[in-house]
């Protein structure tokens, strides 16, 4: 995560973060300087002094900075803070900015001051909410919260159809073979063995695809930069060896359950239907 801030007032407002103060001055005095948190250096193998590029993803810009100093503690240390003056000017505006923290020396004024901001920007083009940073945090929580529910409700459905499909196309290549499934029952193949056929085929099919689109994935996210060719449009994530058991064992399970129904059916037909059907 990267952020804009008044470089003067963050660590004073995060006093809990450490910082070394000749790196904190650096970071001040210099208009492109940089600070980052301490797991995102050991991530990405930076040092103090290195020159970097944030490419613009959501914002039309691309922000060159130096990194003039580490922090440890206090603030999540995946974050990279820069100037919002030097972001300001690289976007072509002035003063426009998202969100204010405020410190108070008195937590019992919290509720009448919110109400007082809230109040004074009521009605206007730039109305606030104003919340405790623990109110804060938890609604980002929530928020992600939300997001799986969502994603976890659209994954079930896709699994649902996916069965559905396939369940159909397996009907219709079993009806298409009613003919052969009698002749072997008529040399003598039990119900348990034209399952086991029935069961092979289907799951040999699936796991084909399910093969397929997993090392599909992981080819394209590995090698290729979809975040940076769709502008932030498709997501960056890794598809790691959970993500790839996981769609062959999704894969598995279409092929099992899509041909139990058409299979039952077509064995429990008799050798007569079956040789009638398709000459």
């Amino acid at each position: 995560p990267q952020f804009a801030v008044d470089a003067e007032k963050l660590f004073p407002v995060f006093a809990e973060a450490e910082i070394d103060p000749r790196q904190l001055d650096a970071f001040i005095k210099e208009k492109t300087a940089c600070v980052v948190g301490r797991k995102t250096m050991q991530r990405f193998g930076w040092k103090v002094g290195d020159k970097i590029i944030l490419r613009g993803t959501v914002w039309p810009v691309d922000v060159e900075l130096t990194i003039r100093g580490v922090y440890d503690g206090g603030i999540d240390e995946t974050n990279l803070f820069f100037h919002h003056e030097y972001f300001d000017e690289l976007m072509g505006r002035k003063g426009l900015v998202g969100t204010y923290w405020l410190k108070v020396t008195d937590p019992s004024v919290i509720p009448g001051l919110v109400e007082r901001i809230d109040t004074a920007f009521r009605n206007t083009n730039a109305e606030t909410k104003t919340e405790t940073e623990r109110a804060f945090q938890l609604g980002f929580i929530s928020m992600f919260g939300n997001i799986k529910l969502l994603i976890r409700s659209i994954s079930t459905v896709i699994v649902f159809t996916l069965i559905l499909v396939t369940a159909s196309t397996m009907s219709m290549t079993i009806r298409e073979r009613a003919r052969e499934i009698a002749i072997l029952k008529a040399v003598g193949f039990d119900g348990r063995q034209l399952l086991g056929v029935i069961m092979a085929e289907s799951f040999g099919l699936a796991m084909a695809g399910g093969l397929l689109g997993c090392v599909g994935a992981w080819l394209v996210y590995s090698h290729i930069d979809v975040y940076s060719l769709s502008r932030g449009f498709f997501i960056k994530f890794d598809v790691t060896p959970h993500i790839l058991v996981t769609g062959l064992l999704v894969a598995a399970l279409l092929g099992v359950v899509s041909c139990l129904l058409p299979a039952r059916t077509s064995i429990r037909a008799s050798v007569v239907d079956g040789l009638k059907e398709l000459d």
